[in-house]
C-alpha cells in the first residue's frame, strides 16, 4: 500500500516496509527515494507522501478474432496504483503457437504499452495464437500479463446450394419457394421437385443459389450470398452479395458435400445438417417361435425412404416406417418373417436406403427358431387294404418339446374299430396292451413319455367286408396339437 498522504507523518520503518525490507533495516533516504520513483534531489521526507512500490499492472488483457481473414486483435489496459509516480519504461507483446509461450515465441510489439489494441496479421485461416505482455517501470518493476488466446476466421467455402422453386402461370411469376419443408426431407435428399399442389402455379423451375459460409457448411455457421443473383427472370426473387441468406427455415441440398442443411430465417444460421446417406440402424430380437421371427430396427430414419430387411438372402422392402422429419432420430420399426422352418438358424440384418445412397448394414442377428412343440415321425399310417383285424406295422414317434400332461384321443365315431399301443421305447410296443381311445378331447387318454420327451405309437384297425375306416387321432399338449391319420381302405 502507498505511504501516508501529504500532511501525515512518515516513519523510516514505513518506507522500509513499502520497499519490502525489514522495518528496522538501515535506510539511505536517497536510494529509497529513487526506488520509489524519485529521480531528482533533494531527497526529503516530504517528497515521499503517497508514493508506492507497487508495480504497474494489467487490469485487462484479451485476444479476439479480427475482422479480416488471418487477423487477431489483442487489447490491454495498464493500471497504475494510487501514489505511483514512475511510468512504464518498457513494454513487450509476444505471440506463440504454444499455450505456455514456449519457443517459438515471437515479439510482435515493443512500445510503451499505449498501443492497445494491436492487430496481428497474416496468420492464415483457422489459426490459434497465444499472447502475453510484459511491462517494466522506471523503478525496474516487471509485470507479466496472463496468457490469452484466440483463433482466426476459418476459410470461406462456396457452394451452389439454395434451391429456389419459381412457379409460373401464363409466363408470369405466381409464387416462389425456397427449399423443402421439414416434413419433406426425403424429397430434398432425392432432389424431387415439389408437387405443384404444394403452392400456387404450375410445375416450377428449379434453380440453385450460390452461397458462402466461413468455416464451411456446418451447424452454427452462417450462410451468406455469394454474388448478386436473380431468379424468375428478374420478377421473382433476388439476393444481394454478402447478405445473410434468408432460408425461411427450410432445408437445402448440398450436392458437393452430399448433405442437406436447414437455414434459418433472415440470419442464415445453419442447423440440422444431415448426410444424404441413411444412418446405420441397430437390429434386435422382439420375439420368435417355431415358425416365425420378429425383429426390430432402431435408429435415425430422417433420410431413410426404405428399410430393407434381410433374412439370409431373402429381402423385404418396408416403406411405411416413420421418416422425413428432423426429430426422427430414434425410430423403431418391427418386421416379422413367417413360415420358417422349426429349429433352424437364420441371419437377419437391415439397412436404410434412399434414391441417393444406401446406409451401412446393421449388426447381424443369428436367430434359431424354436423346435416344433409336437413333432411326428409320420402324420399318417395305412393298413394293407384287407378286411379283418390288422396291426399296422408303421410306428410313429411323437416328440414333445415341453411336456404339459400330453394326451391322445380319436376325433370321430370309433366304428369300425381302431386301437393303439403306446410305449416309451419302440421295442416296448411288442408287449404293450392295446387301448381304445375315447371320442373327443373330453375322453382323451394320457400319454407316458420317455426321458427324451418321446412316446412311440402303433395302431390296430378292425374292419368288416366293404368297411373302410379313416380315423384322425389328436395329440394334445397344453395349447399345442398335432394329428395322425389312420386309414384302412378295403380293396
Amino acid at each position: 500500500m502507498a505511504l501516508p498522504a501529504s500532511g501525515n507523518p512518515i516513519s523510516f520503518s514505513q518506507i522500509n516496509v513499502e520497499l519490502g525490507d525489514d522495518a528496522t533495516d538501515t535506510i539511505d533516504l536517497k536510494t529509497a527515494s529513487e526506488d520509489l520513483g524519485e529521480s531528482t534531489a533533494p531527497f526529503g521526507m516530504n517528497e515521499l507522501f503517497g508514493l508506492s512500490d507497487d508495480g504497474i499492472t494489467f487490469s485487462a488483457f484479451a485476444a479476439a478474432q479480427g475482422s479480416g481473414a488471418g487477423e487477431l486483435d489483442v487489447n490491454w489496459t495498464l493500471s497504475t496504483p494510487s501514489g505511483v509516480t514512475f511510468a512504464t519504461n518498457g513494454f513487450i507483446l509476444k505471440g506463440s503457437a504454444n499455450s505456455n509461450m514456449s519457443s517459438p515465441a515471437t515479439e510482435v510489439q515493443n512500445s510503451n504499452g499505449a498501443g492497445s489494441p494491436f492487430t496481428d496479421t497474416g496468420l492464415g485461416n483457422n489459426t490459434q495464437r497465444y499472447y502475453q505482455a510484459t511491462t517494466t517501470t522506471t523503478a525496474g518493476t516487471v509485470t507479466n500479463s496472463s496468457i490469452v488466446n484466440a483463433t482466426t476466421l476459418q476459410a470461406e467455402v462456396n457452394r451452389a446450394i439454395g434451391t429456389i422453386f419459381t412457379f409460373n402461370v401464363d409466363n408470369e411469376i405466381e409464387s416462389t419457394q425456397k427449399g423443402w419443408d421439414t416434413g419433406e426431407l426425403i424429397l430434398c435428399v432425392e432432389n424431387t421437385i415439389i408437387p405443384e399442389n404444394d403452392t400456387a402455379g404450375q410445375d416450377p423451375d428449379q434453380d440453385n443459389i450460390n452461397l458462402s459460409s466461413a468455416g464451411g457448411f456446418a451447424d452454427g455457421n452462417t450462410a451468406t450470398i455469394n454474388a448478386n443473383q436473380n431468379f424468375g427472370d428478374g420478377d421473382g426473387i433476388s439476393f444481394t452479395n454478402n447478405a445473410n441468406f434468408d432460408g425461411d427455415g427450410k432445408f437445402f441440398r448440398n450436392n458437393t458435400d452430399s448433405k442437406i442443411h436447414q437455414i434459418a430465417n433472415n440470419t442464415g444460421v445453419i442447423s440440422n445438417t444431415i448426410s444424404y446417406t441413411p444412418a446405420t440402424l441397430t437390429l434386435s430380437l422382439v420375439s420368435k417361435d417355431n415358425d416365425s421371427v420378429t425383429v426390430r430396427a432402431t435408429g435415425n430414419t430422417q433420410v431413410a425412404k426404405t428399410l430393407r430387411f434381410y433374412k439370409d438372402s431373402t429381402e423385404v422392402a418396408v416403406t411405411n416406417h416413420t421418416k422425413g422429419a428432423v426429430g426422427n432420430t430414434s425410430v423403431t420399426k418391427d418386421q416379422t418373417f413367417s413360415s420358417l422352418a422349426a429349429g433352424t438358424s437364420f441371419a437377419f440384418k437391415v439397412r436404410g436406403e434412399n434414391a441417393q445412397a444406401n446406409g451401412a448394414d446393421s449388426n447381424t442377428l443369428n436367430i434359431t427358431t424354436d423346435a416344433d412343440p409336437i413333432t411326428l415321425s409320420a402324420t399318417a399310417v395305412a393298413g394293407d387294404g384287407n378286411a379283418g383285424t390288422e396291426l399296422i406295422s408303421t410306428v410313429i414317434t411323437v416328440t414333445i418339446a415341453s411336456p404339459s400332461s400330453p394326451t391322445i384321443h380319436v376325433d370321430n365315431n370309433n366304428a369300425p374299430t381302431t386301437q393303439f399301443k403306446q410305449a416309451t421305447a419302440s421295442s416296448g410296443l411288442s408287449g404293450a396292451s392295446l387301448g381304445s381311445p375315447g371320442v373327443g378331447s373330453g375322453n382323451a387318454q394320457a400319454l407316458t413319455l420317455s426321458g427324451g420327451n418321446q412316446v412311440f405309437l402303433q395302431f390296430q384297425v378292425t374292419t368288416g367286408e366293404l368297411q373302410n375306416t379313416d380315423k384322425t387321432y389328436t395329440i394334445t399338449n397344453g395349447s399345442d396339437t398335432a394329428t395322425i391319420d389312420v386309414n384302412e381302405a378295403i380293396r
